[in-house]
């Protein structure tokens, strides 16, 4: 959920604020009191979390969502090729944040949307690839873009297989 990206968020600022001296993220975000809906394992209408985690019954579950704010984010496709990009329908894309320093790139996969929006507020520029880290990417990369920080988000599907 939003609010769960959220949080997790705030935990990534932390650390990332420990190791760039001068990044203050922006964490002011404001979210909707909570709303009740209710999961249908066969509406599949939780999201994948529920699904991969649990064979469920029916059940009501509670989430809050962001509140629209006023975003400084500019996303635009690479301005550049990779060899190897990801495979499919997920594009590498470029956001830009106008006043903020800081550049980054993320090998991320689908956990990594509802952080997307947080994450993005705080960096001048980010290179975001739905794919896990590629070194021959991380170098092509670093022939053009020079970023403060890699980060790789990958969430382990088969944890209990």
């Amino acid at each position: 959920t939003e609010y769960g990206g959220y949080i997790t968020y705030l935990s990534i600022a932390e650390k990332i604020e420990s190791l760039l001296p001068g990044i203050t993220f922006k964490k002011d975000f404001i979210f909707t009191a909570p709303r009740t809906r209710h999961c249908n394992a066969e509406k599949n209408n939780c999201g994948d979390l529920v699904r991969m985690l649990l064979d469920y019954e029916p059940f009501e579950e509670s989430f809050r969502t962001v509140i629209p704010y006023k975003s400084c984010v500019h996303r635009s496709h690479l301005e550049f090729q990779i060899s190897n990009p990801p495979i499919g329908e997920r594009p590498s894309i470029l956001t830009r944040c106008a006043g903020k320093q800081f550049q980054a790139v993320v090998f991320r996969d689908s956990f990594f949307t509802v952080l997307e929006p947080y994450f993005s507020e705080n960096f001048g520029q980010i290179v975001y690839l739905w794919k896990p880290y590629d070194q021959q990417n991380m170098e092509e990369i670093l022939r053009i873009f020079k970023p403060d920080i890699v980060v790789e988000e990958v969430i382990e599907r088969n944890l209990f297989f």
